[in-house]
């Protein structure tokens, strides 16, 4: 019985890399000489071709390079085609001259048989040390990727040694080590035995975590900081870390390093290197939109006013439809990862067709993560002054409101799986500086799911009720209307809801709207989009809807999904088309 060793010391698996970036064509020409091999297909002659030294020997390579390169192709192309598991090839080679003997062209012919594949007759792989009862090795084990009676695949064996190794990274084993890696082969029999013994070593634990920035107070930054010393080893905190501080608005880069070479015992600081972001920040943006027309903003914000980390943000927004100036005082309370404290004060003019309003708002905002929810408390007062229909009014409310906000999904920008949902309570009382008493409860969502690459259903909807004994008390702001780009589409901005006696719009206690789309990207950039809407605004219960079909052309672009939609008002006479045009992300 002839026996073969090979591990993970044998030098086929840089033949293996360099094979698979390889075109697998039936012929690979080099200059002077051209290689013919036949035979193998796909991976196989792949990996031969690029093991072949002959088709790299060049112009200038003499009559003897060339003969001593083809003698040694046949052993190449054997090394070659181990890592698939082919130990026993036949192989016929032949060179001649393609042209007269002084043309220095030659032509090398190999044949290969490439034999039968090796199978695997018994897989023993353990993990040893600390590291035997933890569950992450156990699973690793477990989904090792070869079995007894499998065909042998070295790159196979490498991938399942990989999850070893990937697991003690990311679990802190950091003196994790082979103690045997080994592939043996038994030729004769076309089968092969694997022993693999993975010894982790001790799990090392957290050490100190060292903030390395000095523009705010270290208890602000901590707030960011999820781990605690001498808990064990887990890179997912790290990476949680190092995002929440990248997004928050004091820094511009942030660097995590594990000082392995700094334990102390089992103990391994972690560096978090900050580089603050510069502290202001202006933008100006404009858009057009079918419901608010052409749009303008300019925003600046200020991003370290102090080491306690407050920050601020002034805005001025202006469209057709509405324009505002607010600024917002930001506090992190207690700690930034989760809770923020906001003081804000804002005016503007809201002119939709069906209103004219004057609003002044001031108030405070507390913002806090629960359980994968973003849940925001309010208390706000506001002063508006108002004509609805021809009446005027003005109102003073006292309001404190809770909303609970949660989004997952896959892509920022164009999710293929997605959801949003978001729940709103708010209320006033007469008792309570307020010129009316109300309590308004809503809740609005979106579904993205797909049924394929290049199909997805997109589904939305909201919901809403005030309880009131004056509806016609409430400032516009407060009642409900719907139509438009972001609910039915087929109607004008805000142009459904209750009339009075001159058909005049006046505002609903209650609101429903729904949407069901279904979308085919034909093109990397380029879609097409069939839906239905159907809502409407009421007064004193729900009452006839307004439907909305249509079609629309989608663009995906660099900064969020181009949507120009056609829709018919079924519901308005001569079912008038009404196109609608909007920009932004999907969630």
């Amino acid at each position: 019985m002839h026996r073969r060793w090979t591990g993970h010391r044998r030098g086929y698996r840089a033949v293996v890399v360099a094979g698979l970036l390889l075109c697998a064509c039936v012929t690979a020409a080099r200059a002077g000489v051209e290689v013919e091999l036949k035979g193998l297909d796909g991976p196989l002659k792949a990996n031969a071709l690029a093991a072949l030294s002959i088709g790299r020997a060049g112009d200038e390579a003499s009559a003897a390079r060339v003969q001593r390169l083809h003698a040694r192709a046949p052993d190449e192309i054997r090394l070659a085609l181990q890592p698939f598991g082919r130990y026993a090839p036949v192989i016929r080679a032949e060179l001649t001259r393609k042209g007269d003997e002084g043309s220095g062209d030659w032509l090398a012919r190999y044949e290969v048989d490439p034999g039968p594949q090796v199978m695997v007759a018994s897989v023993d792989v353990q993990v040893l040390g600390e590291g035997a009862a933890d569950p992450g090795f156990r699973e690793a084990v477990a989904a090792y990727p070869l079995l007894p009676g499998a065909p042998l695949d070295h790159a196979a064996h490498e991938a399942g040694k990989r999850a070893l190794t990937a697991h003690a990274a990311r679990k802190g084993y950091f003196d994790a080590a082979f103690d045997s890696s080994a592939v043996l082969v038994h030729v004769g029999q076309q089968r092969a035995d694997i022993v693999v013994r993975y010894d982790s070593g001790r799990r090392y634990r957290f050490g100190p975590v060292r903030l390395k920035q000095d523009i705010l107070d270290d208890r602000r930054v901590i707030g960011y900081v999820r781990i605690r010393e001498g808990e064990p080893y887990d890179v997912e905190p790290l990476l949680k870390m190092q995002n929440e501080l990248s997004t928050g608005p004091y820094f511009a880069a942030v660097e995590v390093r594990t000082r392995n070479e700094e334990a102390e015992g089992l103990d391994v600081p972690i560096d978090v290197d900050l580089t603050p972001a510069p502290t202001q920040r202006w933008e100006v943006g404009g858009g057009y939109g079918t419901d608010t027309g052409a749009r303008a903003k300019v925003k600046a914000t200020w991003r370290r006013l102090n080491r306690a980390g407050h920050h601020a943000e002034a805005e001025i927004e202006a469209s057709q439809v509405e324009y505002s100036a607010t600024g917002k005082y930001f506090v992190p309370w207690p700690y930034p990862r989760t809770e923020l404290l906001t003081v804000l004060a804002g005016i503007g003019r809201y002119e939709p067709r069906w209103a004219e309003s004057w609003r002044l708002i001031g108030g405070v905002t507390l913002g806090r993560a629960r359980g994968g929810w973003r849940e925001t408390l309010s208390l706000a007062y506001e002063r508006e002054d108002f004509t609805v229909a021809g009446v005027d009014g003005a109102s003073d409310l006292v309001l404190p409101g809770l909303s609970w906000t949660r989004t997952n999904a896959d892509d920022p920008l164009v999710p293929t799986h997605g959801a949003r949902l978001r729940l709103d309570l708010a209320g006033a009382h007469e008792s309570v500086l307020s010129s009316v008493s109300f309590l308004q409860a809503g809740a609005e969502a979106k579904v993205i799911r797909s049924l394929s690459p290049r199909v997805r259903v997109i589904a939305r909807g909201a919901l809403a009720h005030i309880v009131t004994d004056d509806v016609d008390a409430l400032p516009p702001t407060h009642r409900f209307v719907t139509g438009g780009d972001q609910s039915v589409r087929g109607y004008a901005y805000e142009s459904l809801g209750p009339v009075n006696a001159n058909a005049e719009i006046t505002g609903g206690d209650t609101l429903a709207w729904a949407s069901l789309e279904l979308e085919f990207r034909f093109l990397a950039s380029l879609g097409l989009a069939v839906f239905t809407d159907a809502g409407n605004a009421w007064r004193d219960g729900f009452g006839d809807l307004a439907v909305g079909p249509g079609a629309g052309l989608r663009w995906f672009s660099p900064i969020g999904i181009v949507r120009l939609d056609g829709a018919a008002g079924l519901s308005e006479d001569g079912d008038p088309l009404r196109i609608h045009l909007a920009i932004g992300p999907d969630l």
